[in-house]
């Protein structure tokens, strides 16, 4: 996690709890728990958590490329424009941090209801079921945030090159466009 990364999510509380991606992911989370039918729940219940464990830690890898990119596209310019505004490189860092915590969770809880829940415990399947696929869609929604950001980060940097290369923007042909 990044340093300041607790004061940043206490700072952005509304804006991840009650955005959409939250409450879509709630509900998306408790539909599987409660329209899974009993017969199919145990056979289900495995593959939906060995599932989530899975793409959820390949997530985790996509996190850390993401951020790679963006300090990658950072120079000492752009390093002070973004210290300028708001908390600077942290509050940068923070939805990548936040993604890399919220696809843990979704690991850690698929990992461990499946390694803990009793052969037939049907109540904790369906817990299991929905705890999982909740944090499971939200890693989902917070990775579309995230592609969004490196895109707008990426066009900075594309903007700022070509503005430091010909003197103003739009002067500079890439692959032989305008």
């Amino acid at each position: 996690m990044v340093p300041g990364f607790w004061s940043l999510l206490l700072a952005h509380w509304r804006h991840i709890f009650l955005h959409w991606y939250f409450v879509l992911s709630l509900v998306l989370g408790i539909a599987p728990a409660v329209l899974v039918t009993d017969s199919n729940l145990q056979e289900r219940y495995t593959l939906i958590l060995r599932t989530e464990a899975t793409v959820s830690v390949g997530l985790l890898g996509v996190v850390l490329a993401g951020l790679s990119l963006i300090v990658t596209l950072m120079n000492d310019e752009l390093l002070r424009v973004s210290n300028s505004i708001g908390r600077g490189v942290i509050e940068d860092f923070f939805p990548f941090s936040f993604t890399a915590v919220v696809a843990v969770l979704t690991s850690s809880a698929s990992l461990m209801f499946l390694i803990l829940t009793p052969q037939n415990d049907e109540l904790t399947m369906r817990i299991g079921i929905g705890l999982s696929t909740f944090l499971f869609v939200w890693t989902l929604f917070n990775m579309l945030a995230l592609v969004r950001l490196v895109a707008r980060r990426g066009l900075i940097r594309a903007l700022y090159a070509s503005q430091k290369d010909s003197g103003g923007p739009g002067d500079k042909e890439v692959d032989g466009r305008r």
